[in-house]
């Protein structure tokens, strides 16, 4: 990147009013100090300020990737890794070993960092190593981190719907969140009945026409998950009071990206949508039957009969059907309790600074005795689009961006007020004396008022504002203010000492 750039020639400018139609409060400010605009299609564009911001967040991520000793990748989509890694990965020696992929341009900016380990101790060694770096570096970009157990978050602005724990401190995405369910009473198992129940292709009508509990019921869910050797036909089962975490179960199952599957596809293996079970249906390797823990755990629960307008009664996990995987695949019910310690679990705002979860992986490696071995993957993600429209969320005031130095485009906005020679010549040499010692340097020459420039500096947000003006040359120097701070706080610096006041301040 370029250490300086003047202000008559930017591919940018600032609005006076906030833009409409923008709900978050971050991009609005983005786009009204010139970092990016809104595109007709419902994109967004970012200018010159903006792509430097991202660049900026993405070099302090990837200073803490290299000190893991991360490596970068180039693929098209983040699910090629699976791919990449078969083709790459042999021996045992090789790992554990980090990879990362950044993209800053269209459609969006991102980081994305896989893991590949031995062992499940191996690998809860690299996933510790990874958050205390990459909390460092958001740290450092001017987040307030917490820890959540799918990933990195900041509380408070309301970005993301999480769970937090206040005796044990357990925090995670609701779509994530593990829940203490209620255990059912123990009850045998009844007999298979099978009943007409016409017009009852939802939960609610088929509870309301036998007039029993929604929890009494189990609901079948259909996905197609796309995996890196194919797609595969997801059957997915929970109890009909609670609704299904797509998050959870990708991670189950190991996919990558989940889609409702057609009727046509849901036909293919015997099962009637609105009227489905598992039971009775052929298990010839085609398809995935993952069925939540709760259910499995629930007797005689009112399920389909794969036949239209039927459903069964009793059905019972284990005696009429087994699943290929159990697993919590539920979201959360209201006023759920604490997986860990029983507690209640309280919503909670924030943002998600990072993502991170098991990703599935069929490729092997050679253990030292020559025996063939899957490594567990892990899949880290930054949306940095994200973090930028955070931070501006977080550092504003009523005037406009307050961005911390490691993210702000420039560490300097530099501003010649009036047309004087001296003036103009002075605000030269000072740009070219800071560009050539690195200091990054924005440099305001348009031919504007004071109050323009100024009203722009604050909207723009860089940290420190240099003003070459006709009364501070007449004291042989130059005012140096920091940007928020009282007009009573400025500083008149000699101009023979510019640098090392610019310097000092940046520290």
């Amino acid at each position: 990147m370029n250490a300086t750039m003047r202000l008559a020639s930017l591919f940018s400018t600032t609005l006076r009013e906030m833009p409409a139609g923008v709900s978050h409060e971050g991009l609005r400010l983005l786009v009204r100090a010139g970092y990016a605009r809104l595109l007709e299609n419902g994109g967004r564009a970012y200018l010159p300020l903006g792509q430097r911001a991202l660049a900026k967040l993405a070099r302090v991520l990837e200073e803490a990737l290299h000190a893991l000793n991360a490596q970068p990748v180039a693929i098209a989509e983040p699910r090629a890794i699976a791919l990449l890694g078969r083709s790459v990965l042999r021996s045992y020696r090789q790992l554990p070993v980090l990879a990362y992929a950044l993209q800053l341009g269209a459609p969006k900016a991102q980081l994305h960092l896989w893991s590949f380990t031995r062992d499940a101790e191996q690998d809860e060694a690299q996933r510790a190593a990874i958050r205390r770096a990459l909390s460092a570096a958001l740290e450092q970009c001017g987040f307030e981190v917490h820890s959540a157990a799918h990933g990195l978050v900041c509380l408070g602005e309301k970005e993301e719907a999480l769970l937090a724990c206040d005796r044990c401190g357990y925090l995670d995405f609701v779509e994530h969140a593990r829940f203490a369910a209620a255990e059912h009473e123990t009850t045998a198992a009844q007999p298979l009945e099978r009943v007409h129940t016409p017009a009852c292709k939802t939960i609610e009508t088929l509870a309301c026409f036998l007039g029993i509990s929604t929890a009494a019921t189990a609901k079948a869910l259909f996905f197609v998950a796309e995996r890196e050797r194919g797609d595969q036909l997801i059957f997915a089962v929970v109890r009909g009071d609670m609704m299904l975490s797509e998050a959870k179960l990708r991670e189950a199952i190991g996919a990558y990206r989940l889609r409702p599957a057609t009727e046509a596809e849901i036909r293919a293996i015997g099962a009637e949508p609105g009227y489905a079970s598992p039971i009775g249906l052929v298990r010839d390797g085609r398809w995935m039957l993952v069925v939540d823990e709760v259910v499995a755990r629930a007797p005689n629960l009112v399920a389909g009969a794969n036949v239209a307008e039927y459903h069964l009664r009793n059905t019972n996990y284990g005696r009429d059907y087994t699943a290929d995987c159990v697993a919590d695949i539920a979201m959360p019910p209201l006023e759920s309790a604490c997986a860990q310690c029983n507690a209640p679990l309280r919503p909670v705002q924030g943002v998600a600074l990072m993502r991170e979860h098991r990703q599935g992986y069929e490729g092997t490696y050679l253990d030292p005795q020559g025996s063939e071995r899957v490594p567990l993957l892990r899949h880290f993600a930054i949306d940095l689009e994200a973090l930028l429209w955070a931070l501006a969320a977080i550092h504003r005031d009523e005037f406009g961006l307050r961005l911390p130095s490691t993210v702000a485009p420039f560490h300097t906005h530099l501003v010649a007020l009036g047309k004087d020679e001296a003036v103009v010549s002075t605000a030269e040499q000072l740009y070219a004396l800071l560009a050539r010692h690195g200091v990054e340097v924005l440099y305001d020459d348009r031919a504007e008022s004071p109050g323009v420039k100024f009203n722009d500096a604050d909207l723009m947000g860089v940290p420190l504002r240099l003003t070459v003006s006709t009364r501070a040359l007449q004291a042989g120097s130059v005012e140096m203010r920091r940007r928020g701070s009282s007009k009573e706080n400025a500083t008149l610096v000699p101009l023979d000492a510019v640098l090392e006041h610019v310097r000092a301040a940046l520290r």
